[in-house]
């Protein structure tokens, strides 16, 4: 077993459902055992990850993947999260409970009620053990003592009919010898011989486990219950039965590697009944061949049960192939059966994992027979994603009937709710298998959606109950399918050219916009301008918010153009008036054809100047109408104005300030720039800086030293993994670095730029991992697994998500 493997255990807590109206039980008879509507349910799939390796990011997934070398150090200073892939069902292993009553008379079903799934209705669970695969062993050989104590070795595949009667027959398991002896009227150390069953007188020999160990213990026990028959062998001597005898026959099979699941002792033997639980699927246990299913002589049977056994798995009797493999043997038996003891036969598949009964078709032309199935846990791995606080949508998968109609479009109900809105019918049915779950619980990992299932209530919404000419189908289906919750509805807005290629136009980085509500409308339009550019996809601009994460892709070809502030009144020069804090006072402009700068600030991710008149007015305003080349920094201190006759003015810039550049110019045979008109700042006095369009933020890769502006080197250095805000960066000696603080610089080569984001990357394949610097590690993603994304980073020209320290996968 893997040690990363992932268990699904489906937990059963006890929930008392809440009626709509009025509280009331509601009793309702099933197999001679009453259930009440306050009873036990079916309450949630629980994700539960073993020996997992810790997730190294923020929000991002566990690594699961499959390597051959990697080194997996946690990521500082943020937090950690897991999130795994979910694993298959059939690890889930459930004990089955012992407070079940047994039915009766498990062989009769009353035409005008469902039958009881052999399922219990109350599992408790325990903790997952694994079993290793084990293949079938060979058939035990069966030993025959004679009276006179000489003994004789036959193969269990010899001849029957000519055994002495006073040969001693042995059974591998005693418990099964005990069941046949019991009918006989023997004790379970009395010797059975062949002569006791030749000689025996009933029409019907009843080997049914379950009834005689309910006999021998006093306590009432459910087919799911009885202790496991470790082999069949033996059952092959009842072919010494009179021809007249028919078998009724049921037992639990056992699927531990001692054991020896083979069906082929009931060859040849006339059945009046046969009802096997066992595992048919799980593959992790020891499983029944349903390829010997169709040998079996059923056509005197009443009823014929295929279940599942729930202490191996839930959902591990018939799946939806080996269905179609006995279809054959079971429509046959339809057609010919020559029972005439029973007003409508039955047909079982309780615990399955059946979601098509299409192949099927062609039963409903043969004599009337009930088909009860159902499929208690149905997990499909396909994420539903959420919103917290939000109701959930989603669209369930088709389940066919016989006739290849849907029955996943009457679902009604979903466990996955809080308490107080638990109601048998809390699922609103939209139609076409699309609903709305209203009242979702918060944190729930898992969504359960569909039949309440039978005995529940009177409601005949609880399961499928339909007719296809002779045949009736009564059916119930629990699906199970895993949330990811989000805070909000969001879309990450990707800046491409006409290649799809991402845009290296001031670092440019995907964004990430959070909505409010679903069904909200969004408005890109203030984020969509850049310069030097134009979108040619404006119609991808506005649109509606939805539960599922959206990702829109704004195209754009160069083509320069003016980037005026869409506030700006080109014509008369006014331009809106901020207060200190970046916000906008209402109703107040200002004329700025004749105005300097005196400072400048940095709030709300805009640049703001103060002019002379001391109101505050956003640069890209100031300067929509001038030819401004570029920005720049000042060094930290106060630094010197001139006019363009070289006289020393008597204001000065503050230092570490940011300012655009009008123009450069030379004065006296030095460059200065022109920051205001006829005021101008040594060349030197500067460097020239990039702003990005919104805040970045930068993780880094290793311990990082720190430099100034001038690229002088820092007492101060910035741990390995830690994250910080930058605005923009420069050109310092030759090195780009990106500034972290007023005037504290980190080099590039030693970080990547990224943009936070919370999502989760469905992999469809195999998909490659790469390393920051986009190196190709060894390291992969399983298909078919979800991750927590945390990060979108560009790596040269491309577009990367993260899903685990320095572990990236291509967009």
């Amino acid at each position: 077993m893997s040690p990363n493997k992932i268990f699904l255990v489906y937990i059963f807590l006890r929930i008392n459902i809440k009626p709509k109206i009025k509280k009331k039980v509601l009793k309702m008879s099933l197999n001679k055992k009453y259930l009440y509507f306050g009873a036990s349910l079916f309450s949630a799939i629980l994700l539960i990850p073993l020996d997992t390796q810790i997730a190294k990011a923020e929000t991002t997934t566990t690594n699961n993947t499959d390597k051959t070398m990697s080194s997996n150090s946690s990521t500082v200073p943020t937090p950690q999260q897991t999130t795994d892939p979910i694993s298959d069902p059939n690890n889930a292993k459930p004990m089955p409970t012992t407070t079940q009553p047994a039915p009766t008379n498990t062989m009769t079903t009353p035409d005008n009620n469902p039958a009881p799934s052999s399922t219990p209705k109350v599992p408790i669970s325990q903790s997952l053990t694994s079993a290793a695969q084990i293949k079938p062993i060979p058939q035990v050989t069966q030993v025959i003592s004679s009276a006179d104590s000489s003994q004789q070795t036959t193969s269990s595949t010899g001849t029957i009919n000519n055994i002495p009667d006073n040969t001693i027959i042995n059974f591998t398991d005693p418990l099964l010898g005990a069941v046949v002896k019991k009918q006989l009227n023997m004790q379970p150390n009395d010797n059975l011989t062949a002569g006791s069953l030749k000689s025996f007188t009933g029409n019907i020999f009843n080997a049914n486990e379950q009834m005689y160990l309910t006999g021998q213990t006093q306590t009432s026990l459910s087919d799911q219950q009885v202790t496991p028959i470790e082999s069949l062998n033996g059952m092959q001597y009842l072919q010494l039965l009179p021809t007249k005898t028919n078998v009724m026959f049921q037992a639990k099979l056992a699927s531990d590697p001692k054991s020896d699941p083979s069906l082929t002792p009931l060859n040849n033997l006339k059945f009046s009944a046969l009802d096997i639980v066992g595992n048919f699927s799980n593959p992790n246990a020891k499983q029944i061949d349903t390829s010997q299913i169709s040998k079996l002589n059923v056509l005197n049977s009443s009823e014929v049960s295929l279940n599942g056994d729930q202490s191996v798995s839930y959902g591990s009797g018939i799946t939806n192939q080996q269905l179609k493999e006995i279809s054959p043997w079971l429509i046959n038996y339809v057609k010919n059966v020559v029972n005439n003891t029973a007003n409508k036969n039955t047909i079982q598949l309780s615990n399955s994992s059946i979601t098509d009964f299409s192949s099927l078709k062609g039963l409903e032309n043969g004599n009337k027979v009930n088909i009860i199935a159902d499929t208690p846990v149905h997990i499909d791995q396909t994420p539903i994603y959420a919103i917290n606080n939000q109701p959930i949508a989603f669209t369930a998968k088709p389940v066919l009937g016989i006739d290849g109609d849907d029955l996943a479009n009457g679902y009604h109900f979903s466990n996955t709710v809080s308490q107080q809105y638990l109601t048998e019918d809390d699922l609103t049915n939209l139609g076409n298998d699309k609903y709305i779950l209203e009242h979702p619980a918060p944190n729930a990992q898992v969504l359960a959606y569909g039949y309440l299932g039978f005995g529940y209530s009177s409601n005949p919404n609880n399961y499928v109950n339909k007719n296809y000419g002779n045949a009736t189908l009564q059916y119930y289906i629990l699906n199970g399918q895993p949330l990811i919750w989000q805070d909000h509805p969001n879309i990450t807005v990707n800046y491409l050219n006409s290649d799809n290629k991402p845009l290296s136009v001031n670092e440019k980085a995907p964004q990430l916009i959070n909505g409010n509500n679903i069904g909200d409308p969004y408005d890109l339009t203030n984020i969509s301008q850049i310069k030097g550019y134009k979108l040619i996809t404006p119609e991808l601009l506005k649109g509606n918010y939805t539960q599922d994460p959206q990702i829109i892709n704004l195209i754009y070809t160069e083509n320069p153009i003016s980037n005026h502030s869409s506030s700006t009144n080109t014509s008369t020069q006014y331009i809106p008036v901020y207060d200190d804090n970046g916000n906008p006072i209402n109703n107040t402009y200002v004329n700025v054809e004749n105005e300097i700068i005196r400072a400048s600030i940095r709030k709300n991710n805009q640049t703001l100047y103060q002019i002379t008149t001391g109101q505050w007015v956003l640069a890209n305003d100031f300067y929509a109408q001038k030819q401004v080349t570029k920005d720049f920094r000042t060094f930290d201190k106060n630094t010197k104005l001139i006019d363009s006759q070289g006289n020393i003015l008597s204001t000065t810039i503050a230092p570490n300030s940011e300012w655009k550049v009008l123009k450069i110019i030379e004065i006296n045979g030095k460059k200065y720039y022109e920051v205001a008109p006829n005021e101008f700042i040594l060349f030197s006095d500067a460097i020239e800086f990039i702003p990005l369009d919104d805040i970045g933020h930068v993780h880094l890769n290793d311990l990082n030293k720190l430099y100034n502006s001038k690229g002088k080197l820092l007492n101060s250095e910035l741990r390995s993994g830690s994250e910080w805000l930058t605005d923009g960066f420069a050109i310092i000696n030759g090195q780009k670095m990106y500034r972290v603080a007023n005037d504290e610089w980190v080099n590039a080569s030693e970080l990547y730029l990224y943009q936070p984001t919370k999502t989760v990357f469905h992999t469809t394949k195999i998909t490659k991992l790469f390393d920051h610097n986009g190196r190709l590690l060894n390291n992969y993603l399983k298909s078919q697994t979800n991750w927590k994304v945390d990060q979108i980073v560009k790596i040269g020209a491309s577009t990367y998500y993260r899903v685990a320290t320095d572990e990236f996968i291509l967009i």
